[in-house]
This record gives structure tokens, C-alpha cells and sequence, in this order.
């Protein structure tokens, strides 16, 4: 047990106001617990950073920058965060919004495999609060199903949330970029990597890497299976850089999309999420989907008491150490969320399906020409003070 854990077992408080309770993720750089606010009894999810890791000034700054890019952000379709502060066990917390829903990790582990509609209702909302970080400045870098969770309310409405921006890179402008959490290690997920974060190219890394990550993303929600994979970390990161990806196992409509989105060079590649959008547009694939939207989403409570739909949470984590996919594909870093219930698969589903019919019809009402490449010329400061 190191000093950190001695302490939170001892003393229960986080920032003189958060009571620790069970941990409800571990990742490879924080622990997430769920904890309540002292003062409202709020519950909310508190990620600590470990002191005891190398190079831990470094992780210290990234870990509250990803606060600052999260706060900045301000994105329905983004975790919330809270607060977040520096403890007197010399080390930095970060309070987030409690999630109740299933990672798309569970999803796909369920079903195998999504369809086009449901595919494009989770992962078109996503992009655009990607897209909103990239026009600050903002590269996630590891967006993967594991990052991504349908937070659900007792209705089974569904708001697809994208956690975990402590691998973020934040871009100052286009030749410099700021210190990441940690030079000379390689961050991300070996599955979801670019090939320019597979070599360390750290010169190459911007916004079309999270294109990149969106098309592995959805070709795994169309297929069932990530486009690559091995038996170790360099097996997985060879495979990126260097093995043909299968394009017969997607749908016909989608192979001209994903072959440009996985194209290994970035020049090369879909340049932007909004050229990925627009040619989604083109294809016409959402087009007969459409109907009357419902009301918002947002109008709905948070599920409380036996009216939760699932029984854990999640909040993001950091890095986690690989684990090779199994027989039935690639498992959780964590097993922090449960499946939706059997009994509740049909509330779920129609959840799914009213969020499908808002997100696609706020896209078409909304969506607005392509736009070039904006410059980035500062990287994020903007805080928040928490709201209770």
C-alpha cells in the first residue's frame, strides 16, 4: 500500500470536502473513487493522481491541464468536470460528474456489433465536441470505446459522454507544442493509436490523429472487431504502422469513408472531423434515418436509487497497461460498468433510438459548411469554480 493509499484509507477526505468511497477505477496513473460532497451530498466521481510515479511534476501538469481543456470545452457531450485541486498528500484530484450508463465497450460486447444508425447516432455527437476541442487547440488522442459512455436517465434516454482527455495534447500553435504528461513515453492505447503516436511522432500529432481514432472506432462498431491486433504491445503498434487493414469486412458504403479516415499518412489522410462529417454527409447514409426529434435529451433527471438502470460508474481514467483481446473482443481496461440489465435491453434500445433521432437531426438542421484549418495560438487556462 503506498503512502497515498495509507493516507485516503486513513483519513476519507479529498480537498477538505469530498468523502472517499469505494474505488470504482484504476488506471494508470489515478484511482477513481466515488465520493460525496460533504456540504450538498452531491455524489460525484474523484480521479487522484499517485505521487509515488516517476516524473510526477510532469504528470501533475497534464493531469490539471486536463482539467483546464475539459472546463474550456463545456460540451454536453463531455464529462463535467467540477473541481479539481492539490491535496496535502502532495498530489492533485480532479472532481467529475457521476456517470450512470454503459461504456460502448459494453455495448459492443453485447451485441458484437452496432448498426449504421446507431453507429452514426453515438459517434456523430462525439465528433463534434472533438471537433470543439480541436478548434482550441485540443488533440484527445486515445478516443476508444472504453472512453466513450451512453449516460443514461430512467427513461433509457441516452447522452453519448467522451471521457478522458489526461493523454490530451494541447497544440500552441502549428510548429510548437507544449510539454505532454510524459516525453519519451509513448501514451494512448495500442489498438486506437495513429501510426504517428505508434513512432513517437510527436511533430505529426494533430487533429487528424483523432480521425484517425474516430475511424478505428467506427469500424469497430460495424464490424465487431478492432482493424488491428497481437499478442503483445509491439505486435498491436506493428500491426498499426505496417498491416493491411481488412476493408471487405465493412459495409460497401463505408470502405471509401474508412480507407481515407485510416489512411497511415497523416498529409494523406481525412484532414479534419469536419471533412469526415461533411462526407458522411455526402454519402447520404443518415438522410432516411431522420424524423421528428423528441425533446431534449437534457430535460430528463439523472437516474437516482433502484431507478438506476445500471448498477456502477465510470469516470475517465488515465493510460492502463495492455490487455490483449480475448475470444469475444477486446476486453475492459476495467470492470467498472455492468451490462444493462436483460430485463431493461428493450428500454435501453428505445433509449438508443430517441438519442439517434436527436443527434442526426440536430446535425443535418445545424451543420454548417467546411471550414479550413484554424491556427491555434495558446493552449487552454480558462477554470471553473464548481457549482453545488
Amino acid at each position: 500500500m503506498t503512502s497515498l493509499e495509507s493516507s485516503i484509507q486513513r483519513e476519507r477526505l479529498v480537498g477538505e470536502k469530498y468523502r472517499l468511497g469505494p474505488v470504482i477505477g484504476t488506471g494508470g496513473i489515478a484511482t477513481v473513487y466515488r465520493a460525496t460532497h460533504i456540504w450538498t451530498e452531491r455524489e460525484v466521481a474523484v480521479k487522484v493522481l499517485d505521487p509515488t510515479l516517476p516524473h510526477f511534476e510532469q504528470l501533475r501538469a497534464g493531469f490539471l491541464r486536463e482539467a483546464r481543456a475539459t472546463v474550456q470545452l463545456n460540451h454536453p457531450n463531455v464529462v463535467d468536470v467540477l473541481d479539481m485541486g492539490e491535496d496535502d498528500w502532495n498530489t492533485a484530484y480532479l472532481v467529475m460528474e457521476l456517470i450512470h450508463g454503459p461504456t460502448l465497450r459494453d455495448l459492443l460486447l453485447e451485441h458484437g456489433k452496432l448498426s449504421e444508425e446507431e453507429t452514426l447516432a453515438i459517434l456523430l455527437p462525439l465528433i463534434d465536441a472533438l471537433e470543439k476541442a480541436h478548434e482550441l487547440g485540443i488533440v484527445h488522442r486515445d478516443f476508444k470505446p472504453e472512453n466513450i459512455m451512453l449516460a443514461l436517465n430512467p427513461e433509457g434516454a441516452a447522452t453519448p459522454k467522451l471521457l478522458d482527455f489526461g493523454t490530451a495534447e494541447i497544440l500552441r500553435n502549428a510548429q510548437t507544442r507544449s510539454l505532454s504528461m510524459t516525453r519519451g513515453v509513448i501514451m494512448g492505447t495500442p489498438q486506437y493509436m495513429s501510426p504517428e503516436q505508434a513512432r513517437d511522432q510527436r511533430e505529426l500529432i494533430g487533429p487528424q490523429t483523432d480521425v484517425w481514432g474516430a475511424g478505428v472506432v467506427w469500424y469497430e462498431c460495424l464490424t465487431g472487431h478492432a482493424p488491428f491486433d497481437g499478442e503483445s504491445p509491439l505486435d498491436v503498434l506493428h500491426a498499426v504502422c505496417e498491416a493491411p487493414i481488412d476493408l471487405d469486412a465493412l459495409p460497401e458504403a463505408y470502405v471509401p469513408l474508412l480507407r481515407d479516415a485510416l489512411h497511415r499518412s497523416p498529409a494523406l489522410r481525412i484532414s479534419s472531423l469536419s471533412e469526415l462529417k461533411t462526407r458522411v454527409e455526402r454519402m447520404g447514409i443518415a438522410r432516411d434515418f431522420i424524423s421528428t426529434a423528441p425533446a431534449s435529451l437534457s430535460s430528463f433527471p439523472a437516474p437516482s436509487g433502484e431507478d438506476r438502470i445500471t448498477q456502477q460508474t465510470l469516470a475517465g481514467l488515465g493510460p492502463n497497461e495492455f490487455q490483449p483481446r480475448s475470444a469475444t473482443g477486446a476486453r475492459l481496461d476495467s470492470e467498472l460498468i455492468r451490462l444493462p440489465l436483460r430485463s431493461n435491453r428493450k428500454l435501453f434500445l428505445v433509449g438508443l433510438g430517441l438519442l439517434m433521432l436527436l443527434a442526426l437531426s440536430a446535425w443535418w438542421s445545424v451543420r454548417e459548411p467546411l471550414q479550413g484549418p484554424e491556427q491555434h495560438t495558446g493552449a487552454v487556462t480558462a477554470e471553473r469554480d464548481p457549482a453545488f
